[in-house]
């Protein structure tokens, strides 16, 4: 069974992430594929500071959210808005069709593999991100997100290796670097 709590404390850090998604003005011609986010990652790694770095976050996500297919597009912000009022059903089929439509789009499968971490199937949600993570191998969000399911599960080493290879890429992150401490003080707990 899920640990609620760690469920509830996750929240917040995919909430964010869905509040970035909503907010993303969205453009035609990109996905994980842009050109663009190889020089927008040097400078994520290179900023000096949290609001710098936040700043990147947003333009990186906006990247990944963009597809040529407007279709797909909608999709995607249909599904998100669907996850955020609790429309389970509706978020999948959106989700579930982008993929069919596009199954090389990294974001699709990181949609719904937040979406299926939400609803407590940590199986799926592992199976997607690992998806994502094929596709994006940078992509900081599902990293983060097994992280959040190896708390989940209570596999605090798991857990600490998925948030550092996610902190390590974004450095930025503050749900992230609590998220780590946290894992870090249980496991040292198990371990004495």
């Amino acid at each position: 069974m899920v640990a609620m709590g760690y469920l509830t404390r996750a929240f917040p850090l995919f909430a964010a992430l869905s509040a970035t998604i909503m907010l993303a003005p969205m453009h035609a011609t990109a996905d994980q594929n842009d050109p663009v986010l190889d020089g927008l990652f040097k400078q994520l790694q290179a900023a000096p500071n949290v609001h710098a770095g936040q700043a990147l976050d947003r333009e990186i996500w906006q990247a990944w959210l963009r597809h040529e297919d407007d279709r797909t597009e909608s999709l995607l912000t249909l599904g998100a808005s669907a996850m955020n009022r609790g429309r389970i059903d509706v978020a999948m089929g959106a989700f579930n069709e982008a993929i069919k439509r596009h199954p090389d789009f990294a974001e699709a499968w990181n949609k719904r593999a937040t979406l299926k971490f939400f609803t407590g199937d940590l199986e799926g949600s592992v199976a997607d991100c690992a998806q994502v993570l094929k596709l994006e191998p940078r992509h900081y969000g599902a990293l983060s997100g097994l992280g959040m399911i190896y708390m989940t599960l209570e596999d605090w080493d798991g857990a600490i290796r998925w948030i550092e290879a996610a902190l390590e890429i974004n450095p930025h992150m503050p749900g992230a670097r609590a998220a780590l401490a946290e894992a870090r003080k249980k496991f040292a707990a198990e371990e004495t």
